[in-house]
């Protein structure tokens, strides 16, 4: 038998929680993803040495100035190494540290700090495409993206206003339980927005939106907020002459033009859907790609799908799919049999998260969108990335973790049978 006490948890009478365990599934499902992420991007960064060579064939850079392909590697196991620990311990920390609104104003003012950091702190990547995204560590010599960690922000912070203010956040007839985490959220957008990112802002808000839902909002709050959002971005990009604009522009004649200029707007993603139709079913084999050798630039980072489809074909690229939708069928278990609100939002909206940016690049890559220079999770190059995925995986099976916890039983459970409330003939 089982009930739901006031605060929306999930009671048991015997104090088990039985059901199968996804845990176990879920790490083997990420460890061969990583696997298989490592092995591209090794492939991808056999590349990196070309970028430096003129047509000829002859150095343009000496030896020190050109990047080994090793390097990335390196580095990428160094965020994939701190990533493991604090996936650990996001795994085994307690959920009851989370269900306070002091932690709440603790991880809004994290997130929104890392991000003002980007105005502050410059970064050597900040030069890169004339924006700035990026924090640039000097002690660990590492770099880091914040609006990575704001995508996972923005769903904890939701999840914990949402266990916190079940009644509040679910009244269809009332905003102002979502003022709060709107208007926090609202300013993390607008960091975001200012770097300046729209895809990101675009991202994080879908994020935002999805798991307000999920923890119960209105639709007509939800829908209202996400075409508020949409609108504002649409408009600023639309408006703005520059190379979004321009790169929006030759999206939507990618096809059609005859336009020289287009036409080289649109290389990467041209190059991408070339790449993916030339791997047919088995590839060309590991290494062998032609791509990332020609106008495929960013084929170790937002295009690298195009290298697995070219070099492991369509059985390749549908092995690696199918990990991803593991993912999304555990994380809607682990969320639907989640013993609160708070599990149950935090996990579907990790679940959300990994999805949209999967779905994203995909759509990218295969030249459905824009390109939104979106990274594939576990796969593209990318510390804060890989780092923040492998927290939320830890999250999410830390979800489970507390689920299947033997529930402390109440204290009318502690009673003999014929002292509780219901056969005492003297309770009111």
């Amino acid at each position: 038998m089982a009930s739901i006490t006031a605060d929306s948890t999930i009671r048991t009478t015997d104090g088990e929680r039985p059901g199968f365990t996804y845990t176990p599934a879920l790490m083997l499902t990420v460890f061969m993803l990583m696997i298989g992420g490592f092995i591209v991007l090794a492939s991808a960064s056999m590349a990196i040495p070309d970028r430096g060579r003129s047509s000829t064939g002859l150095a343009a850079e000496t030896q020190e100035q050109v990047p080994s392909p090793m390097n990335s590697i390196r580095k990428q196991l160094v965020y994939c190494c701190i990533g493991i620990v604090m996936a650990f311990a996001a795994y085994l920390l307690p959920h009851r540290v989370f269900k306070s609104h002091t932690l709440f104003w603790v991880v809004a003012a994290m997130v929104i700090g890392m991000l003002a950091m980007v105005y502050v702190i410059p970064g050597e990547a900040n030069d890169a495409k004339n924006v700035d995204r990026w924090v640039r560590i000097p002690v660990l010599g590492l770099t880091i993206q914040p609006s990575e960690p704001a995508k996972l922000g923005i769903i904890v912070m939701v999840a914990i206003w949402a266990y916190l203010n079940p009644q509040r956040i679910q009244n269809p007839f009332d905003f102002r339980g979502l003022l709060t985490p709107g208007l926090v959220i609202g300013v993390v957008l607008g960091l975001i927005f200012l770097e300046p990112d729209y895809a990101t802002t675009l991202i994080c808000g879908s994020i935002a939106m999805a798991t307000f839902f999920i923890a119960g909002a209105s639709i007509r709050w939800v829908t209202l907020a996400l075409a508020l959002l949409i609108g504002v971005v649409g408009f600023t990009v639309t408006q703005k002459v520059g190379e979004r604009s321009a790169r929006i522009n030759a999206w939507k004649n990618i096809w059609t033009s005859e336009s020289q200029t287009l036409r080289d707007e649109n290389r990467q993603q041209l190059a991408s859907v070339k790449a993916i139709a030339s791997g047919q079913l088995l590839g060309k084999g590991l290494g062998l790609g032609s791509a990332k050798l020609g106008s495929l630039s960013e084929h170790d980072s937002d295009f690298i799908f195009a290298v697995v489809a070219e070099e492991f074909g369509f059985v390749g690229s549908l092995s690696m799919l199918l990990g991803f939708v593991f993912i999304l069928y555990a994380g809607t278990s682990i969320s639907i049999n989640s013993k609160d609100l708070f599990g149950r939002v935090l996990a579907m909206g990790i679940v959300t998260m990994i999805s949209v940016q999967v779905v994203l690049n995909l759509a990218t890559t295969t030249a459905l969108v824009p390109n939104t220079g979106l990274t594939l999770p576990f796969f593209s190059k990318g510390g804060s990335s890989l780092i923040i995925m492998l927290v939320s995986m830890g999250l999410l099976m830390g979800v489970e973790r507390e689920t299947r916890a033997p529930l402390k039983p109440s204290t009318t459970d502690l009673l003999p049978e014929n002292s509780r409330a219901s056969d005492n003939p003297f309770a009111s």
